[in-house]
């Protein structure tokens, strides 16, 4: 009788135990807010990594607030959902390379010297976003376009032209815009202030 009630405890101690492993997510356990930590995205239909926020969101995140308090921050996987597709086919392999793309961009655009910074970014309602560029962490600009769902990365010096056939010199790098599969611009500096040239549709 006591060989049959061990076996019956052993029996229900091992069954509290089990985990099916093949239905479980890494994420289940994760209690997601906005501004935690990582950024898990539950839709399947979305992205599933985990998007971690670097120095550079943060560094960026602090230039904001100085400069525009309780008004922007940096978008993030958490308020873009890209769709999975979307995010293997154009963003994954980019960020390998670069943990921020496709949110945060650096390089020298006002051709100052100094280390300048672009970002996406969206006020507390998220139904305005923005480009912000911060010169030298001691100016800082909100570019006034809607650019929800785009994506920023830095363009090189180099000659660029647009779609009408006009040809830009850039006197520095250039802030690329990109619409996925739809349009593309730059922003860059003419010397005074920015501007912007079209360069797909």
């Amino acid at each position: 009788m006591r060989l049959f009630a061990c076996i019956i405890a052993a029996l229900f101690f091992s069954c509290g135990q089990s985990v099916d492993k093949g239905n479980a997510s890494p994420t289940d356990s994760l209690v997601t807010k906005p501004d935690s930590a990582t950024v898990v995205s539950s839709s399947k239909d979305t992205i599933s990594d985990i998007q971690k926020i670097t120095e550079l969101e943060i560094h960026v995140n602090t230039i904001l607030q100085t400069k525009f308090p309780n008004q922007w921050r940096v978008v993030n996987d958490s308020i873009s959902k890209w769709p999975k597709d979307v995010f293997d086919y154009f963003i994954a392999g980019k960020r390998k390379e670069n943990p921020d793309y496709p949110y945060i961009a650096k390089g020298d655009y006002n051709v100052d010297g100094k280390a300048d910074y672009a970002a996406l970014v969206v006020n507390d309602k998220r139904d305005k976003y923005r480009i912000a560029i911060l010169l030298d962490t001691t100016k800082a600009i909100i570019w006034e376009d809607d650019v929800q769902g785009a994506a920023i990365s830095t363009n090189p010096k180099e000659d660029i032209g647009n779609i009408d056939g006009k040809v830009v010199k850039l006197k520095g790098e250039g802030i690329n815009v990109e619409f996925f599969e739809k349009s593309s611009w730059v922003l860059y500096w003419d010397g005074l202030k920015f501007k912007k040239i079209w360069t797909g549709d």
